[in-house]
């Protein structure tokens, strides 16, 4: 295969910034943005329009993200623009040039998705010689619908070329402007990390766990999916991301993390940190002294991962590695596949451990824990989206069309060899 697909020639691009224009309007109105005392405002979009070439037989279009403080909600409307979009393209023919077939939750969990990828798991194997010995990779690595697979195979391709990493980021938000490739060998907090390339997978950060956990790389203490080191408002960020797939957590050991002997440690560990992101001013919970959610509440385990993610990125911000590189920021990322509907949306039975989470019930996972459970100022560093309707929108070639065929969906029933 060609992987070396020359980059689509833009033949209009246009950034609006006039408040006046009927689509800055629309974009604003339909954001809710006009309601009395609405605090963020629109200030920028951008419109590129691509060339023809031998694999988008017709002029595409990409919706860039815009300038400015996000919005509640931007990124579902921004999701939305894009399918909007996309699906108005297939009534003139664009889809069946693409050859895409959305995938429902029950192809993912069928034996034919399964015989149908099971020998092209990857689209390059040799992004796997990218991590380091002492990272350990889950068990399930060789499964068709394993999640950290399709992190190492979607992050690991796009990250080859840093434009378009920063692209697939940008999707949902990010304003990365520049990815800084990871520098192998370096040492971190006493650890040294001989990983290759622009995402590190299994992140741990230092040597001793500011989590105060035991274990290492992938087992027994909080291990980052994806690490990119990125300038984001001009300052060296760390970005977290959090790669969900087809999982469910429906079983009671996944609804109550704190329950139990094992539950009253981890309560014991996580609030040691609270307590010290308490004295520095840095509380990153709508929790009050009293009233309202507590740590128990972050029981359900997608609460939980997102929890010790969010304490690990603050608890290591301003640390520096050593070679003089110093983390100024940071943001986390959850990206979930947007048919796996058992997850993306919250039940009666997620919560039915969760008191002061009630009122989440019925609401989509992410969007919960931004409004629900980050305080105002940790919102902003919360960013989420459904990773496979950004494939769509990556330069066309030859990855391009694996990822959409293995992940989206094709008219193809036989993946490529």
């Amino acid at each position: 295969m060609n992987k070396d697909t020359p980059e689509q020639k833009i033949v209009k691009r246009e950034i609006i910034t006039d408040q006046s224009d009927p689509r800055m309007i629309e974009f604003r109105k339909s954001n809710g943005e006009f309601a009395p005392g609405f605090p963020r405002k629109t200030v920028r979009l951008e419109i590129t329009e691509y060339a023809p070439d031998k694999n988008n037989p017709k002029i595409t279009t990409h919706f860039s993200f815009y300038e400015g403080e996000r919005p509640p909600g931007w990124n579902e409307f921004w999701g939305k623009l894009l399918m909007d979009w996309y699906e108005k393209a297939s009534e003139n023919d664009k889809r069946e040039k693409a050859g895409f077939t959305v995938y429902k939750e029950s192809d993912f969990l069928s034996g034919n998705y399964e015989n149908t990828w099971q020998n092209k798991i990857f689209f390059d194997r040799k992004v796997l010689k990218n991590i380091a010995e002492d990272a350990k990779l889950h068990n399930d690595i060789e499964n068709v619908r394993s999640s950290a697979a399709a992190c190492v195979n979607v992050l690991g391709n796009i990250a080859k070329k840093p434009k378009d990493l920063i692209n697939f980021l940008n999707t949902f938000g990010m304003g990365v402007q520049e990815i800084i490739p990871f520098p192998t060998g370096v040492i971190f907090g006493g650890y040294k990390y001989n990983d290759a390339g622009n995402v590190v997978f299994e992140w741990i950060g230092p040597k001793v766990s500011p989590l105060h956990e035991r274990g290492g790389r992938g087992h027994n203490r909080t291990s980052i999916d994806a690490f990119i080191l990125a300038k984001v408002d001009n300052k060296v960020t760390q970005i977290f991301v959090e790669w969900k797939f087809t999982e469910k957590y429906n079983s009671d050991g996944n609804l109550n993390k704190f329950s139990g002997i094992a539950g009253n440690e981890r309560l014991r560990r996580y609030s040691t940190c609270l307590a010290e992101l308490r004295k520095r001013k840095q509380f990153p919970f709508k929790m009050t002294n009293e009233k309202g959610i507590g740590l128990y509440d972050l029981g359900y385990e997608p609460f939980y991962q997102l929890a010790r993610m969010t304490l690990l990125a603050k608890l290591t911000k301003d640390s520096e590695f050593d070679n003089g590189l110093k983390i100024e920021n940071y943001k986390i990322l959850h990206l979930s596949h947007s048919a796996n509907e058992a997850l993306n949306l919250i039940s009666k039975d997620h919560l039915k451990f969760c008191p002061g989470l009630q009122s989440c019930v019925g609401k989509p996972l992410q969007e919960a824990w931004k409004d629900s459970v980050l305080s105002p100022s940790e919102s902003k560093q919360f960013h989420y989206g459904y990773w496979d309707q950004g494939l769509k929108f990556l330069p066309g070639g030859d990855l391009k069309q694996y990822l959409v065929s293995r992940y989206v969906g094709a008219q193809t029933s036989q993946p490529l060899v």
